[in-house]
């Protein structure tokens, strides 16, 4: 499987670092990235895309939103009433609503990634399990599943929109920001990982 690096960088975000610098990951590090990191880059080959560029986005979109990954729901309890207790905001996409738990469900057990008897919607905190979070983070931003918005809209062979691709999960919300972890932290951390331009990332059997 050959790793696609194509795509113009976007404009540059010239507002003070401290803005786009996360704070250091606190979980164990393998190769310059954390459990969860891994488990995000490992399900986005797993689904066959293969554009680092759109792996980098997912992954600073996931890092924002868990709150660089020291949470998998919402911090605010006065949120979790105004969703009924129930569906509030899970996962490395904070996935929120009945409505998108019950869509979850049926794509979940259709890939097989719910054991007999699972169900997200009975059970909401099932999204907050790694292998759960990580297939619906890459799944929902590439098919275009949350918002209707695809990322490949805004990143793909012959542009990478950093800033834009926020629409995929929640308009322009934390856009600038998301746009330069992405950038700044994912991009050579990524680099030295897969090793991008000396060899390629093989998907291992029993992986498709």
């Amino acid at each position: 499987l050959q790793i696609d690096v194509s795509g113009d960088i976007p404009v540059q975000d010239n507002r003070p670092t401290s803005q786009t610098q996360p704070r250091q990951p606190e979980q164990k590090e393998v190769f310059g990235m954390n459990e969860h990191e891994s488990k995000i880059r490992d399900e986005f080959f797993k689904q066959w895309y293969t554009n680092i560029r759109q792996l980098q986005y997912i992954l600073a979109t996931a890092q924002l939103e868990t709150d660089n990954f020291h949470t998998m729901r919402e911090y605010s309890r006065w949120q979790w009433k105004k969703y009924g207790e129930t569906y509030y905001w899970r996962g490395y996409a904070q996935l929120t609503w009945k409505d998108s738990y019950q869509k979850y469900q049926s794509v979940l057990s259709a890939r097989w990634y719910l054991k007999e008897g699972e169900s997200i919607v009975t059970d909401p905190d099932i999204v907050t399990r790694p292998d759960i979070a990580a297939f619906i983070i890459v799944h929902g931003m590439m098919t275009g599943h949350f918002t209707g918005r695809k990322l490949t809209e805004f990143i793909n062979g012959s542009k990478t929109d950093f800033i834009w691709a926020r629409q995929t999960v929640n308009g322009t919300d934390k856009a600038w920001r998301i746009a330069g972890i992405a950038r700044d932290h994912y991009g050579p951390i990524l680099n030295d990982s897969l090793q991008v331009g000396k060899e390629f990332y093989v998907v291992q059997d029993g992986d498709t």
